[in-house]
């Protein structure tokens, strides 16, 4: 959100209506600004991220299904209007207009709400948020918010941080290495390594994570099998600080 009030249908149409939907959002930041620092959550990044999916996957469902904006607006008991403000980055959604619309594409109305708790309720440094804000700072960025991930587990001795599968949006790559560092990760805690690591498989071409040519021949034989397997090579200290 770019902290400028974005008014909503309701908040169309007279000076008092704007005035109320400017409240009305200062008030959900508030609110929003409280539970973050309760749970410890980065609502705001997590957020925009998610968000910005959801208005691709509106848009993309949408087309897939051959219905008009119209036509879905017609199902979904919603107003043009609202469905061009839904499929808007820009736009404020309600949680009850996105419910509509999950309900119009044969979807259960109450998944919109969990889905939204999963993510407030999920722990700040889990492998979940660590890829959700690689995707908002840039790939590049992998390598600090995966070592912020691995020390809050380590920190923790919980295997908790890992249960959550990584963005489906994360590069086939970086989902291959984070389910080898998920799975090393809760050896390390002793515990099972989380479902979701099974339906990550080996990548087309191996990676070599370093990135060094000279390392190559080490990191062949040094990559532990959770990497190994899925054609990700790296050194033994790759999970260390430097």
């Amino acid at each position: 959100m770019n902290g400028r009030p974005v008014a909503t249908l309701r908040d169309v149409g007279s000076r008092p209506q704007a005035f109320n939907a400017d409240r009305r959002l200062q008030e959900r930041r508030r609110l929003a600004s409280e539970l973050s620092g309760r749970l410890s959550v980065d609502v705001d990044s997590v957020y925009l991220v998610v968000y910005a999916r959801l208005v691709e996957l509106i848009r993309t469902i949408r087309g897939r299904r051959g219905l008009s904006q119209r036509a879905l607006a017609q199902r979904a008991g919603l107003s043009f209007r609202g469905v061009q403000l839904l499929e808007s980055p820009e736009h404020d959604a309600r949680v009850s207009s996105l419910e509509h619309v999950a309900r119009a594409f044969g979807l259960p109305q109450s998944g919109v709400r969990r889905a939204v708790s999963g993510v407030l309720l999920e722990p700040p440094d889990s492998l979940f948020c660590a890829s959700v804000r690689m995707l908002e700072d840039g790939e590049r960025s992998w390598r600090r918010h995966l070592m912020d991930s691995v020390d809050a587990v380590r920190r923790s001795g919980s295997a908790a941080e890992l249960a959550t599968p990584p963005s489906a949006d994360l590069p086939a790559r970086l989902r291959a290495l984070l389910a080898g560092v998920a799975e090393t990760l809760a050896a390390e805690c002793g515990a099972g390594a989380p479902l979701w690591t099974s339906g990550v498989g080996p990548l087309d071409r191996p990676w070599f994570v370093s990135g060094y040519e000279s390392l190559k021949a080490s990191a062949l034989v040094e990559s532990p099998v959770p990497f190994r397997s899925r054609n990700v090579f790296v050194l033994a200290n790759f999970l260390d600080r430097v």
